[in-house]
């Protein structure tokens, strides 16, 4: 799961709530039905991938076609340019601009709406399972009021 997701879900628990909060985990754990990765990679004309490549331009290409202008993925560079690589062991707010300053990576010039539905009916099923599995389970209930209840009082906490 991307940095930013993480990062917006952690401001979710400063507050309680009556119900869970979690996204569906898509971007970490991508396809997982091995039939359907197997016809993606079939389909897929590129190996690199990230931010607007083949991949994600299908995935719109397959729903908006007329906001996709795959004329256009090949003007500039998707690759990783790696402009801070002088500087190892180190992070800064620039990371990814450093790393793609044209603001993609990959080459969406090669999408195809055949990998957007896949991957987008993948991802609907992964959807329809969690909403399913989360209104039968008791867990992510039980851990939240648990956290919520042992970080009013932190010091009090018994540790297991």
């Amino acid at each position: 799961m991307p940095a930013f997701f993480r990062a917006l879900l952690k401001g979710f628990v400063t507050d309680k709530r009556g119900f869970p909060n979690f996204p569906i985990n898509t971007f970490s754990e991508g396809v997982t039905d091995p039939e359907v990765n197997r016809k993606i990679n079939e389909l897929r004309e590129t190996k690199m991938g990230g931010h607007a490549d083949e991949v994600e331009t299908s995935m719109l290409l397959s729903h908006r076609p007329d906001l996709v202008h795959d004329d256009r993925g090949k003007n500039q560079s998707g690759q990783d340019l790696n402009l801070l690589k002088n500087i190892p062991y180190s992070y800064t707010g620039i990371w990814w601009y450093a790393k793609y300053p044209n603001h993609y990576a990959g080459d969406g010039s090669h999408a195809n709406s055949m990998i957007g539905e896949l991957l987008i009916n993948s991802r609907v099923q992964q959807l329809v399972s969690l909403i399913k599995t989360s209104k039968k389970d008791r867990n992510i209930d039980e851990l939240q009021n648990r956290f919520f209840k042992q970080s009013e009082k932190p010091l009090e906490t018994k540790q297991d």
